[in-house]
C-alpha cells in the first residue's frame, strides 16, 4: 500500500495507483476504504468491470450495494453489452 499512498502523493490523479490501493485495502478487509479509492478511479471505460467487480466484492460488510448500481447505471450508457455481462455480479 505504501507505493500506491507514495504515487498518489505525486500524481493525485493516477489512476492506477487508486485502483491499486482501492484492491490492497480490500485484500485486507478495509472494504471502506478500498470502496472510497475505487470511487476515485472509475472514470476510465475498460476500468469498470474491474471496478464494480472490486465494490461487489466490498459491498457484503460496507453494505453499499448502491455504489456498484451506480456505475452500472453510468456504464450502460458507454457500453451496454459489457453492463449486461457485470449485471449479474450486482444482483
Amino acid at each position: 500500500m505504501a507505493e500506491y499512498k507514495k504515487a498518489l502523493e505525486l500524481y493525485p490523479d493516477l489512476t492506477e495507483a487508486h485502483y491499486g490501493l482501492g484492491i490492497a485495502y480490500a485484500n485486507s478487509a478495509q472494504y471502506k476504504q478500498a470502496i472510497d479509492e475505487l470511487e476515485k478511479n472509475h472514470k476510465p471505460k475498460p476500468r469498470y468491470r474491474w471496478l464494480i467487480t472490486a465494490l461487489r466484492f466490498c459491498m457484503p460488510d460496507t453494505g453499499r450495494k448502491d455504489l456498484a448500481l451506480k456505475h452500472l447505471e453510468t456504464l450502460k450508457k458507454l457500453d451496454l453489452k459489457l453492463a449486461a455481462q457485470l449485471s449479474p455480479l450486482i444482483k
